[in-house]
């Protein structure tokens, strides 16, 4: 029912046609205009939300033909039990009541936002973000690694004001369990470095919505960044991906070094610094490049290059030490990233054929549309990259209803 109602008409005709072939028992029927064959055994059934956003109520010529079924609530408890269970969890009764009560004070007790979700989606994206975190980290206490998945999966789409609340709900519910301190490696520096190559100040809170927003990359494949127009949403993606990109560069970096079998000192001499022992921006990335393609390492384009210049150069003059060079490259980096590309696109700037792609009635023929194409150019992109398409654009229900689809 996230079809127009005109076209659900036509669709009622097309099932009575199906329907009247299958009491029939035929073989093969004429189905708008040509002769098919039929599976007895096929059956049509609609699920529906009355009174979703965006969806059409059911025409009476098409509910006409079906037999409504009403479903319960389900129990998210013992589903959030067994699922733990299937994670590995050993505590996982009582953990499945405490996600359980989480959702149902947060939903009484929380602000009423259009992006808020309290149901069974939410569950289950807790249940996954915990089960990551038990794989990584079996010995830590279950408690603790409940804790972490409510808050990462949660913090990041409540308001301020919100906030507040949800840190009680949390505390009654998990007393005397501390947040645990979760080491991102330089990626907090880097995303400093970033901010500042963009002529941004990285204020805490900026970069606590940045580490929000990859918190929310590790455990799903599809999100949403809200906000008013000037909010920070595009300046938060971008430079989120600069400083993973240079956080990657960073460990190339070190790896090429390593297997040089120098010293992060001895290899500084690679970059040929000039008679005062400094290296130069302008000479940086050639003298760069040559002793990565020696050590079998990805060069760096001119971009990531000054990226990493102007993040070793800590005082920011346009040459780069020896101590400068030591600090920021003898020491190792326990945290693993990856390259990030992005791909932006208005999905309101074209029609959903465009963007989803098309079939042409008369021809019977499928025209991929332009999302298909970014899609399949990143499937082609065999390298361990991180993909990120970008829909810059307002939502509204029909371009958004079937990205859900896609998700899926």
């Amino acid at each position: 029912n996230r079809i127009d109602i005109e076209v659900l008409s036509v669709i009622a005709q097309q099932v009575i046609t199906i329907q009247l072939a299958t009491q029939r028992k035929q073989t093969n029927f004429i189905f708008e205009g040509c002769d098919i064959a039929l599976d007895v055994t096929c059956a049509v059934f609609i699920t529906m939300n009355p009174g979703y956003a965006g969806r059409s109520e059911l025409p009476d010529n098409l509910k006409a033909l079906f037999r409504p079924m009403a479903m319960m609530v389900p129990d998210y408890g013992l589903i959030a039990e067994i699922s733990l269970f299937s994670f590995g969890f050993s505590n996982a009764k009582p953990l499945s009541r405490k996600i359980v009560a989480t959702f149902k004070l947060s939903s009484e007790q929380l602000s009423s936002q259009d992006h808020y979700d309290f149901g069974m989606r939410a569950v289950k994206t807790v249940i996954n973000a915990a089960g990551i975190l038990k794989r990584e980290q079996p010995n830590t206490s279950e408690d603790t690694l409940l804790f972490r998945a409510l808050t990462d999966v949660n913090k990041p789409k409540f308001l301020t004001e919100d906030l507040t609340l949800f840190d009680g709900i949390m505390n009654d519910l998990f007393l005397g369990v501390e947040r645990p301190v979760i080491d991102y490696g330089e990626l907090i520096e880097t995303m400093k470095s970033s901010s500042e190559t963009r002529s941004l100040q990285p204020v805490p809170s900026f970069v606590a919505k940045m580490i929000q927003l990859y918190d929310t990359t590790v455990v799903r494949h599809g999100l949403m960044l809200v906000g008013p127009t000037g909010g920070g949403k595009t300046m938060n993606y971008r430079t989120l991906a600069s400083a993973m990109t240079l956080s990657k560069d960073l460990i190339d970096l070190r790896s090429a070094i390593k297997s040089s079998g120098k010293s992060p000192a001895e290899s500084f001499s690679a970059l040929q610094p000039n008679d005062k022992n400094l290296v130069a921006k302008a000479t940086f990335r050639d003298h760069l490049n040559a002793f990565m393609h020696e050590h079998q390492q990805r060069p760096f384009d001119g971009a990531n290059a000054r990226s990493v210049f102007s993040y070793i150069d800590k005082d920011k003059d346009g040459f780069l030490s020896l101590e400068e060079w030591e600090e920021k490259l003898g020491v190792e980096s326990p945290a693993q990233f990856e390259h990030v590309k992005y791909h932006t696109l208005n999905p309101k700037s074209i029609t959903s054929g465009q963007l989803y792609g098309d079939f042409d009635i008369n021809t019977h023929e499928w025209t991929d549309g332009i999302l298909a194409g970014i899609i399949r150019e990143c499937a082609q992109d065999t390298s361990p990259d991180k993909k990120w398409i970008m829909f810059d654009g307002p939502v509204d229900a029909i371009w958004i209803e079937n990205m859900n689809t896609v998700l899926d």
